[in-house]
């Protein structure tokens, strides 16, 4: 629990993709009265025509594609793995860029391969969310399954001492 409590205050970096119309509609809501709470209470919402959407960050070098295939979904066996596996959709449906930016100036670069007027993209700054914080303990657990069956998996076999059988054939 403490390693999760240490993750409660780091700051995450995602994008969000929101229907216009439902932001309208939310602020007809009189308790809804800022932008924020706005937000808050949408739902993003991605395009799910393949390759119609693609957020570049340009120091990184990465390009992560926003519609269909939308993220790796892929255990990270290598380096490599880890790093894709990083910037992913998370639980609330907005996607983590945080490990792919840097301190200073980050560069962003959203390629449209189609009208996309009826959406909004808007860059969260925030703490991880509750469901944020459940996936990532959800994989400690796992991570930590799965180490313990390999250390299981890995052991000598128990055997008994072949002195006992002298005298006797094993072999036919």
């Amino acid at each position: 629990m403490t390693r999760l409590r240490s993750h409660e205050k780091s700051i995450c970096i995602t994008l969000g993709c929101y229907l216009v119309a439902d932001l309208q509609r939310q602020s007809e809501k009189e308790e809804l009265n800022t932008f924020e709470k706005q937000v808050s209470s949408a739902q993003p919402k991605w395009p799910q025509l393949p390759g119609s959407l693609s957020l570049t960050v340009v120091n990184a070098e990465e390009n992560i594609p926003l519609s269909p295939p939308f993220h790796v979904s892929c255990s990270p066996t290598t380096e490599i793995d880890e790093q894709y596996s990083l910037h992913q959709v998370t639980p609330d449906n907005l996607v983590d860029i945080s490990s792919l930016l840097a301190l200073g100036k980050n560069t962003l670069k959203l390629r449209q391969r189609q009208d996309f007027r009826h959406c909004m993209f808007i860059l969260h700054a925030h703490h991880p969310t509750r469901r944020q914080l459940q996936q990532l303990q959800d994989h400690w657990l796992k991570k930590k399954e799965w180490s313990r069956f390999l250390d299981e998996f890995s052991a000598p076999l128990p055997y008994e001492s072949l002195a006992g059988l002298k005298g006797m054939k094993l072999c036919a």
